[in-house]
């Protein structure tokens, strides 16, 4: 409970407070624009929804085309992100709702590019507290889905068992074996069926590990988190 009531206390101070201007990232030579996306109504008011979208300016490690390439990919993936805030609706017994999706970091490892969001919501009395992301080729700007990077990084998750649920990953028993097996006992236990039934968003972080981030289940705020393995290639 006291981990619901800081993660609603986070929620609602991000809901409140003015959404941040147009800014600038960089990272090692390589730069890009936050901006907003499509949000509805004042920016500092309930009963509303705001999205982000980042901007690959070319140049650096990534070419014009590639750029390109990851621009046509991500305007897919904020469209869907809109279309899911728009279905948001207030607790049926009253009070207000809000679903936000805004850029969380870009991070590079070995030739790709991971971009996460931070997707939160509090839709029909349900929070959600989610993060998002989606891993690029930079070589071509080609996205690589959750299983390519399995393919590529995790040969042997791939063999344990996994299967994709569009932009998520699935694990069956041995799967999640591997991917929690530095975790401590009560962890495990506490936790099984929620790791066995999870949808999970894949990247890569920065020192090439790949970050398995399983969707949030209030009824599970304490397994709640990111958890990874080392690229085995």
């Amino acid at each position: 409970m006291k981990k619901l009531l800081l993660l609603m206390a986070a929620l609602g101070a991000a809901i409140l407070s003015p959404c941040t201007q147009a800014r600038e990232l960089e990272l090692d030579d390589q730069k890009f624009d936050i901006s907003v996306y499509r949000k509805t109504g004042p920016r500092d008011a309930m009963n509303r929804i705001y999205t982000e979208k980042i901007i690959v300016k070319p140049g650096g490690r990534i070419s014009k085309d590639a750029a390109s390439q990851i621009h046509a990919a991500m305007k897919k993936f904020y469209q869907s992100l809109f279309a899911q805030g728009k279905t948001c609706r207030p607790d049926p017994q009253g009070g207000a709702w809000a679903y936000e999706a805004e850029f969380d970091e870009a991070l590079m490892a070995f030739r790709t590019m991971s971009i996460v969001f931070n997707v939160t919501s509090a839709c029909a009395g349900k929070h959600v507290f989610d993060k998002v992301g989606w891993t690029f080729d930079i070589s071509t700007g080609k996205q690589l889905p959750p299983i390519a990077l399995i393919n590529r990084y995790l040969p042997s998750l791939r063999k344990a068992g996994v299967r994709t649920n569009g932009n998520f990953l699935q694990l069956n028993k041995d799967a999640v074996a591997l991917v929690m097996s530095n975790l401590k006992p009560e962890i495990k236990t506490a936790c099984l069926d929620y790791f066995e039934r999870s949808n999970y968003g894949v990247w890569l972080d920065e020192e090439g590990d790949v970050v398995f981030s399983p969707v949030f289940d209030y009824r599970y705020l304490n397994c709640a988190g990111r958890y990874s393995m080392a690229a085995e290639k």
